[in-house]
């Protein structure tokens, strides 16, 4: 199929609607290439079963192709928990690239369903102005699943989510753009019951995560900025998440947490930076156990209990650590174990209005500093090391080897504090060479 417009279909039936614009089973390869599929229903009037696919329904697909298609305005009319999607494709091989998803209608999944799919790809789509329950895509089942060089913009709804992972077994979420999402609950991402998720180079201005009942969750490099009242990761109950080289930044709301972990262990964070926001950076709950190395804690919190780092129960290491310019350092209730190796906690204009307070057990380690921490450009969001900073090279030795940048560590005699290691000038000595007359 090519440059073709199917628009304004109807399937309606008393049990179950499905493919209001293109029904497609047993098929050896569909392409859609240049394709409008629009103003597409399909609906029921029970939910015995579910109605899915107001644009397209396709199912055991050898080769599915998807590219320079627009979808837009397709309405999914049923409520139940399995109906949706103005594209549905299961049990298929898949590629959809280069395709508009608009203002598409349904309880779940508005735009995109993919379900119990082998390496079902979706790379350079944009996503935006869908009104959903929850779930502008939904990811359910498959194996291997990417979306990459996507955008989400826009979309609205009781829950709101972008994107919806569950029982998912691998995937990779990568290069995308989340931004200005509405919604009533607080993420973009929903992870549930899921296994080896990993999210690498994306940028989320709305909102983040909310994950619960899953296992192996990887963030890496990516940014939350400007959360507003949300927070960027609600974790419940995670076996296993490595949090690397993220930059958590602008949330404006004073009491929830911008990363809050319960019931979670281990959790691991590296090289992470955490700047300007009004409420606590990290707060850890409910038996956690949680081992940050080499992170940035500059001007978060406000007044105690709020604070950059506040443990309500479990154990937390804090090693190569800098927390300066917060309202409260850290807050350890009663039940909580924080242990710190090599903290620089600012001083002067820098200084922390509490370092620690609460009743918890703090072990504070050998090498405490207070000095100003001697950022770049602060005040510009660019909070990488000096070369003259007192964090230079006063870290003790992990097997962390390389900084935010992915620059090496150590460069000196010993790691930077911090999430930056300072990339400070080299003499190199010449030979001299003498000239004879």
């Amino acid at each position: 199929m090519r440059d073709n417009v199917i628009e304004g279909n109807l399937a309606s039936t008393r049990y179950r609607g499905l493919g209001g614009g293109v029904y497609a089973y047993h098929v050896t390869t569909l392409v859609i290439d240049g394709d409008r599929l629009a103003e597409n229903v399909i609906s029921a009037t029970t939910d015995i079963l579910p109605s899915c696919g107001a644009a397209l329904y396709g199912t055991s697909i050898g080769t599915f192709r998807m590219e320079h298609a627009t979808v837009a305005e397709n309405r999914v009319l049923a409520d139940d928990d399995e109906s949706g999607g103005a594209v549905y494709l299961t049990d298929s091989s898949i590629v959809i690239s280069d395709t508009h998803f608009e203002a598409n209608e349904a309880t779940f999944g508005a735009a995109l369903i993919l379900q119990q799919n082998v390496s079902p790809h979706v790379i350079a789509g944009t996503f935006e102005n869908h009104d959903v329950l929850a779930g502008t895509v939904i990811l359910r089942g498959n194996r291997d699943a990417r979306i990459e060089r996507c955008t989400f913009r826009g979309n609205t709804g009781e829950d709101g989510y972008d994107l919806e992972i569950g029982e998912e077994g691998f995937a990779l979420i990568a290069d995308s753009l989340f931004t200005a999402t509405e919604h009533s609950i607080m993420a973009s991402v929903r992870i549930r019951e899921s296994a080896g998720i990993d999210f690498e180079d994306n940028q989320f201005y709305s909102s983040g995560f909310y994950i619960r009942d899953s296992d192996t969750i990887t963030m890496e490099h990516n940014l939350f900025a400007a959360q507003g009242d949300k927070r960027a990761i609600h974790a419940d109950n995670i076996q296993g998440m490595l949090l690397r080289r993220n930059r958590f930044t602008g949330q404006s709301d004073n009491d929830d947490g911008v990363i809050y972990l319960a019931a979670s262990a281990p959790v691991t964070l590296e090289n992470n930076f955490f700047t300007d926001n009004r409420g606590s950076a990290l707060i850890v709950r409910d038996n956690s156990l949680v081992h940050a190395i080499h992170t940035t804690f500059a001007h978060n919190g406000s007044t105690p209990p709020v604070a950059a780092v506040r443990v309500s129960s479990g154990t937390v290491y804090l090693t190569n650590t800098i927390l300066a310019g917060n309202r409260c350092a850290l807050y350890a209730d009663t039940g909580a174990t924080v242990t710190m190796e090599a903290t620089l906690w600012g001083s002067g204009s820098w200084s922390n209005g509490t370092d620690v307070a609460g009743s918890g057990t703090v072990n504070l380690g050998s090498i405490n500093l207070h000095a100003v921490p001697g950022f770049v450009d602060a005040a510009n969001g660019d909070y990488h090391l000096r070369t003259l900073s007192p964090a230079v090279d006063a870290g003790i030795t992990t097997d962390v080897l390389v900084d935010f940048d992915g620059d090496p560590r150590p460069i000196g005699s010993a790691p930077d504090l911090g999430a930056d290691e300072n990339r400070r000038p080299f003499a190199v000595l010449l030979p001299l060479v003498m000239r004879g007359h």
